[in-house]
């Protein structure tokens, strides 16, 4: 650590933390996540990195006929405190939200869709805030 330190202040030892479950019964299951980390710069006691996400799922079966739901959310955010603390060097915020739907065509045979709707905020020198909107149409076969 202190040999990395004299090459370069900035950087440090990669220390990261995260912790995860899922809980699931009769169809349900429940999850969450979270993570934090300095992402190996130094001097990041109080900012750097956070995460956490949280979702739940359904499937009344997997059988023809059955459908599976999914709603999730999640949230993540960057910062590396500079010379101007209201706009930090490395800075960027950023919320998920997803929603989806699968039907079970036969055993093993799924068809589905999922949309997803992201909003980052991030200083305008590194492109300032973005929306984008993604939807997904899937199929799956498991044999």
């Amino acid at each position: 650590s202190e040999d990395v330190r004299v090459l370069s202040p900035m950087f440090d030892d990669y220390r990261a933390y995260s912790l995860g479950l899922n809980l699931g019964y009769r169809g349900f299951t429940i999850g969450g996540s979270v993570k934090s980390t300095n992402a190996g710069l130094a001097d990041l006691d109080e900012d750097g990195y956070l995460a956490f996400d949280a979702g739940i799922t359904f499937k009344s079966g997997e059988d023809k006929g059955d459908w599976g739901f999914m709603l999730n959310y999640g949230q993540s955010e960057a910062n590396l405190v500079g010379t101007n603390p209201i706009n930090p060097p490395i800075y960027r915020d950023t919320q998920t939200a997803q929603a989806g739907v699968t039907y079970f065509v036969g055993r093993g045979i799924t068809i589905g869709a999922a949309a997803q709707y992201v909003e980052s905020n991030k200083p305008a020198t590194a492109g300032g805030p973005e929306e984008a909107t993604t939807v997904v149409i899937e199929s799956s076969i498991k044999f």
